[in-house]
């Protein structure tokens, strides 16, 4: 009796598409880039962002909206890596770039002198007050600079204000996003690259908590 055929003999799903991504701990992952598409869409998209970084006063804020499954998790970790300071990650991801993409990288990095890459600040959105997870989104991301002096005193102050809840001001984030940013380029760094994935998601809370849930820093950080 012939042995029955499968469709798995002839086809595979690669390990990465059998899950949903989560920026945060994805984008250190090598093999979330392996095999990405770079689609028409994204390329227009990150046309649009190395415009902004190469322009004085560029646009820095933008927002990517789109239907459940059409790929913004997987193309923020795709510019978390192409955007890196590791120039192994960086690399690679830009292997998949067109050649006129390749340029304005390239003319992005060397606007940047001495310092490489930007410092990634991941955020994958819950049901919370947008301004608490941007200040979990910064504390966790300390961990990834030299933990100096001042690194070690900005994480102290950060935890605190965690705990006390000083995030219900927003001017407290803002102030804490200049601190670490001031951090990262000590460190070598562009700058930083802020990302908040499922962002829907902080709109549902400012829905049922018509105070703390204040999305009004969204523009103030643009």
């Amino acid at each position: 009796m012939a042995k029955a055929l499968k469709r798995s003999h002839y086809t595979g799903v690669a390990s990465r598409f059998q899950r949903s991504i989560n920026l945060h701990n994805d984008w250190h992952d090598l093999g979330q880039s392996s095999g990405y598409i770079l689609t028409p869409n994204v390329a227009n998209s990150l046309e649009r962002l190395i415009q902004g970084l190469l322009s004085k006063n560029g646009q820095r804020a933008f927002a990517l909206t789109g239907p459940y499954g059409t790929g913004k998790s997987a193309f923020a970790v795709f510019l978390c890596q192409l955007l890196s300071k590791d120039s192994k990650q960086a690399a690679q991801t830009a292997k998949l770039l067109p050649s006129d993409l390749k340029s304005q990288l390239n003319n992005v990095r060397k606007s940047a002198g001495k310092r490489e890459g930007f410092l990634p600040i991941p955020v994958t959105a819950r049901r919370r007050p947008v301004a608490q997870l941007l200040l979990e989104g910064m504390l966790a991301t300390l961990s990834e600079l030299r933990q100096l002096m001042s690194v070690r005193e900005l994480c102290l102050r950060m935890e605190i204000a965690l705990k006390d809840n000083a995030w219900r001001d927003t001017a407290t984030i803002l102030e804490f996003l200049s601190a670490l940013t001031k951090e990262a380029e000590k460190q070598g760094f562009a700058g930083i690259l802020l990302l908040v994935d499922e962002a829907g998601k902080t709109l549902e809370y400012a829905l049922q908590d018509r105070s703390g849930g204040d999305v009004y820093i969204f523009q103030e950080l643009a």
